[in-house]
């Protein structure tokens, strides 16, 4: 997939730059910013940076981040922020925390509310609040931010948390922060990275699981090299893909995150000679619903039939859920969806 990726505002120390208080947000969007960017790529996505540093004015800065992304044809605009207004330099015990804006939440936007939900609900996991969490898909629209309104793409403007909230500022990092994003973004879009050619002396960790299992898990990492563990949004899957030699060996789902043993709580061991599986066609059509999908190709996507699918992809106690249904689907997408 294609992705536009900024850092709002002019860097620090120049006229038109970000909000100030214990955190700068034009020096922090920028080290998150180049941190999403390097994960995405490394995930096999195609990603442009529309980062303005030399803006004569707000407005210039923002007409020419517009132009820059209007000027590529792209699946996702990604505007990274960091919010101000808390005045909270002590440390009251509350954390300002997290949200995502959308430019409107109408079914022509689909793609944005998919993607903001599934940020939002990522930072979060690092312990930073949503921000009006009552409201749908806990996504916040505001038609008038230039970016969102300019754009062609579906675009996100994440404003990761507060500059000047000490309790924010002593959760924050940026690493972490730059992760979760990613991994609120692969869980839609996957990872596409090729498979290397295998290493003939490993160094890392010798991978003890194989592709095809069923595994439950209590942290998950963004990358097969990340270091920063998240809390899953899912607990439990099926191994799509094994890096031997990396710190975090297993893919899951073809794009959920990835995990290594010390994660996994339970699951299968790995077999000398595991049994063959069978995966449903690749689905290349465009939309989102598993059910559309599956029936575009034939299978029957009765509730039953995907109870079954869901349970043979180490997917468990599937309601239709919106999370269930993502991770189906892009396996599906991914040609990894194992045929119930």
């Amino acid at each position: 997939m294609k992705f536009n990726v900024h850092a709002g505002h002019n860097p620090e120390g120049k006229i038109a730059c970000g909000a100030k208080g214990i955190l700068d947000e034009s020096r922090e969007n920028r080290m998150v910013k180049d941190k999403v960017i390097q994960l995405l790529r490394a995930a096999g996505h195609e990603v442009y940076d529309c980062t303005v540093n030399d803006g004569t004015s707000q407005g210039d800065v923002l007409r020419r981040i517009v132009e820059k992304c209007n000027s590529r044809s792209v699946d996702l605009d990604i505007s990274i922020h960091f919010n101000s207004g808390r005045n909270d330099y002590v440390g009251d015990g509350s954390i300002g925390g997290t949200e995502v804006f959308l430019y409107n939440i109408a079914e022509s936007n689909k793609v944005a509310i998919q993607y903001g939900k599934a940020i939002v609900e990522s930072i979060a996991s690092l312990g930073f609040r949503i921000r009006d969490d009552a409201i749908p898909d806990h996504v916040k629209t505001d038609s008038q931010l230039y970016v969102l309104k300019n754009t062609k793409a579906p675009a996100v403007l994440i404003e990761c948390c507060f500059v000047d909230d000490k309790d924010d500022a002593d959760l924050y990092n940026a690493d972490q922060m730059a992760n979760a994003i990613v991994y609120g973004i692969l869980s839609l879009a996957g990872s596409t990275a090729p498979t290397p050619a295998p290493s003939p002396t490993p160094t890392l960790v010798q991978a003890g699981h194989s592709v095809g299992e069923a595994v439950s898990f209590n942290k998950i990492y963004s990358t097969a090299a990340s270091t920063t563990p998240l809390n899953p949004r899912v607990t439990s899957g099926t191994i799509t893909k094994v890096l031997s030699g990396k710190a975090n060996p297993y893919l899951i789902n073809g794009g959920t995150g990835w995990i290594n043993d010390g994660c996994i709580t339970s699951g299968g061991v790995a077999a000398p000679s595991a049994p063959a599986v069978n995966y449903y066609p690749a689905y290349t059509a465009g939309g989102n619903s598993i059910t559309m999908a599956l029936s575009s190709l034939g299978i029957d996507s009765s509730m039953a039939h995907r109870k079954q699918i869901a349970a043979a992809n180490g997917i468990g106690g599937y309601a239709g859920t919106y999370t269930q249904n993502v991770t189906m689907l892009t396996l599906l997408k991914n040609g990894r969806l194992i045929a119930a």
